[in-house]
């Protein structure tokens, strides 16, 4: 089955979908196999039981089950792969405006009238878990 077709059934974005994969194609327990992918790429071996192969995997890259698969376990963990949210830059902006604006409506709720210079450093003062750019 195509990689494409996979994230397509899955609704995956790209990364999440290729740590979950590279999870199942271990070099001990390789439950998927590449079947068929662009001359250009390559399987590096990986070191370790527990690492993923360094392979990027495209779009119209064929994936399959390996039937020739067996293990001498009766249970068998695959490691979880790491899936960290990505923070962009964009998103952390956008969090820290709504902190920055929160922050300016609560001092001025509490101050009732204060002069810009002063409601600037305020906030700044507000705001001690990261430095907002004073703009």
């Amino acid at each position: 089955m195509p990689l494409k077709a996979i994230k397509d059934a899955l609704k995956m974005d790209d990364d999440t979908l290729q740590k979950n994969i590279k999870s199942l194609m271990l070099k001990n327990f390789k439950l998927l196999e590449v079947r068929e992918q662009s001359i250009t790429q390559q399987m590096e071996q990986a070191t370790g039981p527990r690492q993923t192969p360094t392979m990027q995997l495209r779009d119209d890259t064929i994936i399959g089950v390996n039937e020739a698969f067996s293990s001498p376990y009766n249970r068998i963990v695959f490691p979880t792969p790491v899936l960290e949210e990505v923070y962009k830059k964009e998103v952390v902006q956008e969090d820290r405006s709504i902190a920055v604006e929160a922050a300016i409506v609560r001092i001025m709720k509490s101050r009732k009238k204060l002069d810009h210079n002063s409601l600037v450093q305020e906030v700044l003062n507000a705001l001690r878990m990261f430095q907002p750019n004073p703009q």
